[in-house]
């Protein structure tokens, strides 16, 4: 639900988290980085495992997105990065947004999403506003971006967005992060439609990365993480940290919080 952890049981909660075998340079991770599924209760925590099955991704590894499960408490969608393809000789940065469907099945007391299903691949980036994800040289701190959708319902009309981190298109700005978007109607089998960049960076800041929405007292809250390296030369005395916007619209009219946009 939005992000956070799913509760299965009065006790029970299941966490989705990336994770990667250890390598002495920890920037390997980004090649090998799979969607792990953790259950929490009152025993402590439990690792499963990945959570989809071996093969069923079609990227050579996954990166970050967000879950969603069902009012019925059974039937999850996962909205997630597939980077690069499965299969192939070596790691390329191209990144896909796909959904896939699971159950959930807690028959043996340790709660799994089964039946994985219905993989498609549900946004493709406009070449009008979005760079292609594998534009960039693959070394960390330029790597370009089409990953990361969190999955949003506005409580005003029901519409479904999915926000995402993405590369300008235009300008020729080499640090060129933005926060993407597309909309779909109320109903869940309606397709997506790509957006128009929320939030446009370029000349600042490379990554805008996990960007998510929330919303209260009728404002929309725009959230994304970013690490200090990836600011433009001129701008490195900005933390690796959680920054934020706040509008009453999502079209735009976003305002920095704090001042800065820092919010730790």
């Amino acid at each position: 639900d939005d992000g956070h952890p799913v509760r299965v049981a009065p006790d029970t909660t299941l966490w989705m988290a990336l994770g990667a075998p250890h390598f002495e340079d920890p920037d390997e991770r980004h090649g090998h980085a799979r969607i792990h599924l953790l259950q929490h209760d009152g025993q402590g925590w439990q690792y499963l495992g990945p959570a989809m099955p071996d093969g069923f991704s079609p990227g050579s590894r996954e990166w970050s997105g967000l879950a969603v499960l069902a009012a019925d408490g059974v039937n999850l969608t996962l909205y997630f990065t597939a980077t690069g393809r499965r299969g192939e000789p070596l790691l390329s940065f191209e990144q896909r947004l796909f959904s896939a469907s699971a159950t959930l099945d807690g028959s043996d007391g340790t709660f799994r999403f089964v039946d994985w299903r219905d993989l498609a691949e549900i946004v493709q980036p406009d070449p009008a506003h979005y760079m292609p994800s594998d534009a960039g040289t693959g070394a960390i701190g330029t790597i370009k971006a089409f990953r990361d959708p969190a999955y949003f319902r506005d409580p005003l009309n029901q519409k479904r967005y999915l926000f995402f981190a993405g590369s300008a298109a235009t300008g020729d700005a080499a640090f060129n992060g933005v926060v993407g978007a597309a909309v779909a109607g109320a109903d869940e089998g309606e397709p997506w439609n790509i957006l128009p960049p929320l939030f446009d960076a370029s000349g600042l800041c490379n990554e805008l990365e996990r960007p998510h929405v929330i919303m209260k007292d009728d404002l929309y809250y725009l959230f994304w993480s970013t690490q200090s390296h990836v600011f433009a030369p001129g701008f490195t005395d900005f933390p690796t940290g959680l920054y934020g916007m706040v509008s009453s619209s999502l079209q735009g009219g976003w305002r920095p919080l704090n001042g800065s946009g820092l919010v730790f």
